[in-house]
């Protein structure tokens, strides 16, 4: 395809979106990568490399606070001087293409219209519906209220979606989202995770052993734990394991799941339950070379409108997989049809206790699963050949079928 100036926006920096960004890049394109400074997040490797294109570049974009994910006013706030902010870098670089990922919608809504204005066109990478979220989030809190905020948020988000010149929607599962919305162009991709070598110590883990890992059984959970993620399942494998001095429960995490962990580890000490802040990207691979078996829970609710991406990052690492989460999600049906692991139903706390008890004891099980999870990434997650599918999704949108 002809080369294009883009400008891809993450909100997040995770790393498989950074991985395209410097992809495309390195194929002549010229990429303007932009992100939030306010949120605390896993992210991808932010900082420059050396071997990084002349025609990538770096942006980051803050509002001078840290995001206030739970306080609905000031939050809506801050996403508002975020989108001036974005809007202030496109009416900078004016790109051809605007590639929008895991944006808050009164930032997607400010850079939606900017983006007409100049004429270039736009993508919504569709990675989660928020108008769902918001209304699982605030129907026990707020119900009368949080459903009238909901209904604005459906409205906001389908018009955007429908205003796109193109969606790309990581799920089969949010095509009706996108047909309810009117969605004139949309196509299917996968997410994927960095597909990086699995790294091999000569002598000791250098993170299991700051941690005080070495020759533990070690259960870990790595990523945000918010109101989509039951934190306290952790607690109960903590306690399920309370009489193995050989098995920790690691948590890698920030949030308000990870606020509520280190309260009731204060309440109620367990030895064997480790909590850490995030981890720099400079550290997630011996972080995660250093689990037995990794973990992931998802609400019932969220099933509806989130794929948890670190499904394809654990596979990525070679480990098996525990999963609490609705059955019917993609990634659950990733784990059950490729062998990553075991998935139990969201909200069967036993089940998922019994499914960590069953591959600790279980050496070739792991083994076997660690094997078909590295093969599915290796099949999968190829960035050269996904970066030529995005290629053909952008010829798309100059000219979509």
């Amino acid at each position: 395809m002809a080369l294009k100036s883009i400008l891809l926006h993450d909100y997040g920096a995770y790393a498989f979106t950074l991985e395209l960004a410097r992809a495309l890049a390195r194929r002549g394109h010229r990429v303007a990568y932009a992100y939030s400074g306010d949120l605390r997040a896993p992210s991808g490797p932010l900082a420059p490399r050396p071997d990084d294109p002349a025609a990538f570049s770096l942006h980051r974009l803050a509002t001078g606070a840290p995001l206030a994910k739970y306080a609905y006013l000031r939050r809506r706030r801050q996403e508002r001087r975020y989108a001036a902010r974005l809007v202030a870098l496109l009416d900078e670089i004016r790109p051809d293409i605007v590639l929008s990922a895991n944006t808050p919608l009164e930032a997607l809504h400010g850079v939606q219209g900017a983006a007409a204005r100049i004429n270039a066109r736009f993508i919504h990478w569709l990675q989660d519906i928020h108008w769902i979220a918001i209304r699982g989030a605030l129907r026990t809190r707020l119900p009368l209220l949080g459903r009238a905020v909901a209904v604005y948020y459906r409205r906001v988000e389908r018009g955007i979606l429908g205003e796109s010149d193109l969606v790309i929607a990581i799920a089969d599962e949010f095509l009706a989202e996108c047909e309810a919305a009117g969605v004139r162009h949309v196509v299917v991709h996968p997410n994927w995770a960095p597909l990086a070598p699995v790294p091999r110590f000569e002598g000791a883990n250098p993170w299991a052993a700051r941690h005080g890992l070495i020759g533990k059984t070690c259960l870990l959970y790595a990523g945000t734990l918010g109101l989509k993620h039951d934190a306290s399942l952790f607690l109960d494998l903590a306690d399920r394991f309370r009489g193995r001095d050989d098995v920790r429960v690691v948590v890698v995490s920030e949030g308000s799941g990870a606020v509520f962990l280190r309260a009731e580890q204060e309440k109620a000490p367990r030895a064997n339950l480790v909590l850490l802040p995030f981890q720099g990207a400079a550290e997630v691979p011996a972080m995660l070379d250093s689990a037995t078996v990794l973990l992931a829970v998802l609400e019932p609710d969220a099933g509806l409108y989130s794929v948890p991406s670190k499904i394809l990052t654990y596979a990525a690492s070679g480990k098996p997989v525990v999963a609490a989460m609705p059955l019917a999600n993609p990634a659950a049906r990733l784990i059950v049809d490729h062998g990553l692991g075991i998935v139990v139903d969201a909200g069967d706390r036993g089940g998922f206790c019994r499914a960590a008890e069953t591959l600790v004891a279980d050496e070739a099980r792991r083994a076997n699963c660690s094997r078909a999870g590295r093969a599915y990434a290796e099949e999968n997650f190829d960035i050269a050949g996904i970066s030529l599918r995005f290629e053909e999704i952008f010829s798309r949108v100059g000219n979509p079928a």
